[in-house]
């Protein structure tokens, strides 16, 4: 939601006449914590403006949380909803969850095999 074009698209659900299934309209924003060098606007409060209902769900890894937040989002039928997911990048993985180097280069065989023992997943 950081660019400016989604920005300006958003708004209009909210704006349309009664008739219209503004209800239907979702987006998700998957939050990944501290962004502040890059970007320090408050999505929500923005969307709040918009007259978007907004949820959080603060650990994207909590199914129970989501589901919660999805069934919110069907049962809104007046206004489109933002749901914003807690997140992290590269999660789980020991030396490089929620770091630049997550995003910008190959986590690596080593990191690969310690993120899969540390999830229990290989």
């Amino acid at each position: 939601m950081m660019e400016g074009i989604s920005g300006e698209r958003r708004p209009w659900p909210a704006t349309l006449n009664s008739r219209t299934c503004v209800g239907s309209t979702i987006t998700t924003n998957h939050d990944r914590g501290n962004t502040a060098l890059a970007f320090t606007e408050n999505v929500a409060t923005r969307f709040l403006g918009y007259g978007w209902n907004i949820l959080r769900v603060g650990d994207a890894n909590d199914l129970g949380m989501l589901a919660r937040a999805f069934t919110t989002f069907r049962n809104t039928n007046d206004r489109p909803t933002l749901i914003i997911v807690d997140s992290h990048i590269a999660y789980g993985a020991p030396t490089k969850q929620d770091t630049s180097a997550a995003h910008g280069e190959p986590l690596g065989e080593d990191e690969i095999r310690a993120d899969q023992a540390q999830l229990r997943v290989a």
